[in-house]
């Protein structure tokens, strides 16, 4: 598996690359980051928000598009809501590409 920033640089041609976008807002980002790395949340929020703009410009810069943008993924998977069993966003999305 490959993830990160690195993951942008895939090329389309390659077949049997699925491309997931993992979707959660800044405070339940830094809620988990808090937790996984022992650090304070003011720390954690640096840290994202250093991120994001990072992958926002290195998104602009080869694509010419939002990071989000759903054109870039095969699936686009939201983590911080509670999952309701519908599913038809996701398949929609995997399907139209």
């Amino acid at each position: 598996m490959i993830n990160g920033f690195i993951a942008h640089l895939i090329t389309n041609t390659i077949s049997h690359v699925l491309k997931v976008c993992l979707i959660a807002d800044i405070q339940h980002r830094v809620t988990h980051y808090t937790r996984e790395e022992s650090i304070l949340e003011k720390d954690a929020t640096a840290v994202m928000q250093k991120y994001d703009n990072e992958l926002h410009q290195l998104t602009k810069h080869l694509f010419n598009k939002k990071t989000w943008d759903p054109a870039l993924y095969d699936i686009l998977i939201p983590l911080d809501n509670e999952f309701d069993g519908n599913t038809d966003g996701a398949f929609e999305c995997a399907s139209s590409r």
